[in-house]
């Protein structure tokens, strides 16, 4: 059965005629599901006026009346057959609230990536969606009815983040397609909606509003797909609050688990909570009483892995010889060192370059990611 499809296309004011709104468009026009189904809104909105891409968005939702809705963005490129693919898996699987495909982002040095369903594979879509965004945009496409019932798109800087959460909490089944069918050629500015710049050493203050509300909110029952365990689950939570900056909270539930259990993975994330005030004091005091935890092993394997290719790489100038003394210390420890990392951590908080800034976020990184996999397989085991 041949079915519409709208598409969403919210412009920059005065851009229509950029290289990014063309490729866009031709990648629209080039489909292989028949054009003549295909309707296209196009709204221009004014760049870097405060909610002006969502009340585009908004103003072009009033016209989405196909059977099946997506939304794009300057930028990114549809593959050819990328329409008549999600048209088919939906008519396929009638279950499915919208259909979903991995894609590549190139950022302007020419570098790439995959966008795809790490996360939400790794632990769920909740969780997933809640950790970072949890595909790229213009990547989804959603049924009609399902579209209508979402309600408008939110005025937040992450508006096309908090559609997808929106979608997932709301119980939407996902058809996950993983096959790659867009490139997003992205600018610094849009990619860092989806992506996310790297984390701060020490934050300025939560990092994503939106987010707060989503996790305030959250229960641990609704966001593990199966049974858990509770006091592991509630460690997941701090993660996902200490993922967005939000000391506070992610302080909060590692006082309450302290004084309930004699949990070591509680007490290192306290110790990461205070490193990033800083307190780095407390962080070094909390990080002994944690012990010698099985995820060290864990998270050193990954830091030597971006360690050796630190070392590569001459941006990191002279942070680099840091980033040697390190590794060296590391692989003859066999294990990571919190301590070793708060004390780097205190000395480039006070007169560090922008080198090892750039190398400590990159290893703030790789111990969130592996200690927040430990905790998630602790809390499921």
């Amino acid at each position: 059965m041949e079915e519409t499809v709208s598409i969403l296309f919210a412009v920059p004011a005065g851009q229509a005629n950029d290289v990014a709104v063309q490729e866009t468009l031709h990648g629209i026009s080039s489909q292989t599901y028949p054009s003549s189904l295909i309707s296209i809104t196009q709204v221009q909105h004014v760049p870097g006026e405060p909610g002006a891409h969502t009340s585009a968005l908004n103003a072009a939702r009033e016209s989405a009346k196909g059977s099946y809705v997506l939304q794009v963005e300057p930028g990114v490129i549809w593959d050819g057959n990328k329409i008549e693919r999600q048209v088919f898996r939906l008519q396929e699987t009638a279950s499915a609230a919208a259909s979903v495909h991995s894609m590549t982002v190139r950022d302007p040095q020419g570098k790439t990536r995959s966008l795809d369903f790490g996360a939400v594979r790794a632990y769920g879509a909740r969780i997933g969606c809640l950790l970072r965004p949890p595909w790229g945009p213009g990547a989804v496409m959603v049924r009609q009815e399902v579209f209508a019932k979402l309600g408008v798109f939110r005025n937040v800087d992450e508006v096309l983040w908090e559609y997808a959460v929106r979608l997932i909490f709301k119980g939407g089944i996902l058809d996950l397609l993983d096959e790659d069918l867009a490139v997003w050629n992205a600018d610094g500015q849009r990619q860092g909606a989806v992506a996310g710049a790297p984390r701060t050493l020490v934050p300025e203050g939560i990092r994503y509003g939106f987010l707060k509300s989503y996790l305030g909110a959250a229960e641990t029952k609704n966001l593990f797909a199966g049974t858990c365990e509770e006091l592991f689950a509630q460690l997941v939570l701090a993660g996902l609050n200490e993922k967005n900056d939000d000391l506070e909270v992610c302080h909060a539930i590692c006082q309450e688990i302290g004084t309930r259990s004699d949990c070591g993975e509680a007490r290192y994330w306290h110790g990461v909570m205070h490193r990033r005030e800083p307190d780095f004091e407390n962080a070094r005091g909390w990080f002994r009483k944690a012990g010698d935890l099985p995820v060290l092993a864990e998270i050193q394997k990954e830091a030597v892995l971006l360690l050796q290719r630190v070392l590569q790489i001459p941006e990191y100038g002279e942070a680099r010889e840091k980033a040697f003394d390190f590794l060296r210390y590391l692989q003859t420890r066999g294990a990571w060192d919190p301590i070793y990392f708060v004390d780097w951590c205190e000395t480039c908080n006070q007169d560090g370059t922008e080198g090892e800034r750039k190398v400590l976020q990159e290893l703030q990184e790789v111990e969130f990611n592996a200690l927040f996999n430990w905790t998630y397989r602790r809390a499921i085991e």
